[in-house]
């Protein structure tokens, strides 16, 4: 569906390694970083790993660029922890990119984001996105979280889903990719 829609937009959609996870007492399971709990408060939990996860994310929009994609045509996006990993690394990449995309997610250590939040993507327009009946990342911790980003005057959208739990519909798919679509038609300007 993505490729019929944007057919010359390159989608790069990496997979969380596996790792051990606090929270499901400490198996290994695909995480981007440590989830030590479900609290309603994530906005200050500080998350070991991060930060190598934003290198990471860094890493593969460098190789983009490096093949000739201008950063301003990048977008970068993620579901859950990958969205919350997307947020952070892309406000604070140190060049401009095309948007975010966040789905179903939170905004990672909070306390640090607006200490990190570069100027270059103070201006980066984001998509965030989240069911209504999300029981992993809770309704109301995204739009905490969608609030703190206005705060911070970041320029956003958020858009909810009514009946969808932690998950992604065809009604939310449509919506990424009219995003998708606008904002690189946009930075073609």
């Amino acid at each position: 569906m993505m490729q019929r829609v944007a057919p010359s937009v390159k989608f790069v959609l990496p997979t969380a390694p596996n790792r051990p996870v606090t929270l499901n007492g400490g198996m290994m399971m695909p995480a981007w970083y440590d989830i030590k709990g479900l609290s309603e408060d994530r906005l200050s939990e500080d998350f070991e790993g991060l930060t190598q996860t934003k290198d990471e994310i860094t890493r593969l929009i460098e190789e983009e660029v490096q093949s000739g994609t201008p950063t301003n045509k990048i977008i970068v996006g993620g579901f859950s922890q990958g969205g919350a990993s997307a947020m952070y690394a892309g406000f604070t990449y140190p060049k401009k990119l095309a948007g975010l995309v966040l789905l179903s997610c939170y905004l990672p250590n909070g306390a640090e984001f607006a200490k990190n939040l570069r100027e270059e993507n103070k201006t980066t327009k984001f998509l965030m996105c989240h069911g209504e009946e999300d029981a992993m990342v809770s309704y109301n911790n995204g739009q905490r979280s969608y609030n703190k980003l206005k705060e911070l005057g970041l320029e956003g959208q958020f858009l909810s889903y009514p009946d969808m739990g932690h998950s992604v519909s065809q009604e939310e798919i449509a919506d990424v990719l009219e995003y998708i679509v606008n904002t690189l038609n946009e930075a073609k300007l």
